[in-house]
């Protein structure tokens, strides 16, 4: 169920998602389990019928099955900008950190998950969620860079479409060049510009 806004109440240079790292499916939890599989492991503490549980087994199983394909990557994404339907496509790759290093390339959003549930939507605001995605073609090196099941705030892959790239890259731009300047304290006039920014807005 949606509980923020939709794309189009969202001004086009915050509509696109970060990747952050690299969700390994074998990665273990903090009672040695397989994180993945923790539904499976802890049966008991999940109030739910045994057909829903066994509706969960399925989809679960599946998305283990898509995540061994080349082109499927289980990745964490920062935050959802907008209620967003799944599965969703994007078709401009960029370094957040360098905007001026990107690919016009599909990717899709396939679904999302936690240990429990899959979901066929993000919502907004939600943030390190995980995700599967699907890559069209050869999947790019920048991939390789991201830190396999450590969260980091340092480097970032972005998706957003075309159609929103013009303005998604000069606001990167604009943040990248603040922290250029002002250190962390950057943010305080990004707040300020923001502000002024919705001031003059017409989306509503």
């Amino acid at each position: 169920m949606a509980i923020g806004k939709p794309e189009s109440k969202i001004p086009p240079e915050d509509r696109f998602i970060t990747i952050r790292d690299k969700i390994p499916l074998d990665k273990i939890d903090y009672k040695g389990g397989l994180l993945f599989r923790r539904w499976l492991n802890e049966r008991e503490v999940y109030n739910i019928s045994d057909q829903e549980f066994n509706d969960i087994t399925k989809v679960f199983l599946a998305i283990e099955e898509d995540a061994k394909k080349e082109n499927i990557l289980s990745v964490g994404i920062s935050f959802s900008y907008a209620d967003i339907p799944l599965p969703k496509t994007y078709d401009i790759i960029f370094d957040t950190k360098h905007p001026n290093k990107f690919w016009e390339q599909k990717i899709i959003v396939r679904g999302a998950y936690d240990h429990q549930y899959f979901f066929n939507e993000l919502w907004s605001g939600f943030s390190t969620t995980h995700c599967l995605i699907q890559v069209v073609g050869e999947i790019p090196n920048i991939f390789n860079e991201l830190p396999n099941g450590e969260y980091s705030l340092d480097f970032g892959i972005g998706l957003c479409t075309k159609e929103d790239w013009p303005y998604v890259k000069t606001l990167q731009e604009y943040t990248n060049g603040l922290r250029e300047k002002h250190g962390k304290d950057w943010w305080k006039y990004y707040e300020e510009y923001r502000n002024q920014k919705n001031k003059n807005s017409t989306i509503q």
